[in-house]
């Protein structure tokens, strides 16, 4: 992990008072996303807010970043027949085993999420519903 990650990871966005701290997030944020395609939709969220010069609407759109930055870091993810990633967490994030699966699109975008109280109360719906988000 660079430097410039670890301290991606560590930011605590509702910090921020001003420009002069959200400016150099923001750089970070953009090096970061690197003109991945996963990272689009973000993107554009937070241009559209630095361009309007918006700081709530710069804190929500970093903040959403931040939060999806650092599960995709912490997730396996795994592209199934169907065209989605199926993602879970890690063994090393999580070594008492799986709490919770979800899908999202190549572009990052979630459309599914259960987590493992879901599965003990309706079990046959949710693997149900895994199984069609799989084929």
């Amino acid at each position: 992990m660079s430097d410039f990650e670890r301290d991606l990871t560590a930011v605590d966005i509702n910090l921020v008072k001003d420009w002069n701290e959200m400016i150099p997030i923001i750089r970070s944020i953009f090096r970061t996303m690197g003109g991945q395609e996963k990272w689009s939709l973000h993107h554009e969220k937070v241009m559209d807010s630095l361009l309007s010069c918006d700081m709530l609407s710069a804190r929500r759109s970093c903040r959403a970043f931040l939060e999806d930055y650092t599960r995709d870091r912490c997730e396996v993810k795994l592209e199934v027949p169907s065209g989605l990633r199926l993602c879970f967490e890690s063994a090393n994030e999580n070594p008492n085993g799986c709490s919770y699966i979800r899908f999202e699109t190549p572009l990052g975008e979630e459309v599914a999420y259960w987590d493992h109280l879901e599965w003990k109360e309706a079990p046959q719906e949710v693997m149900g519903a895994i199984m069609a988000a799989i084929i």
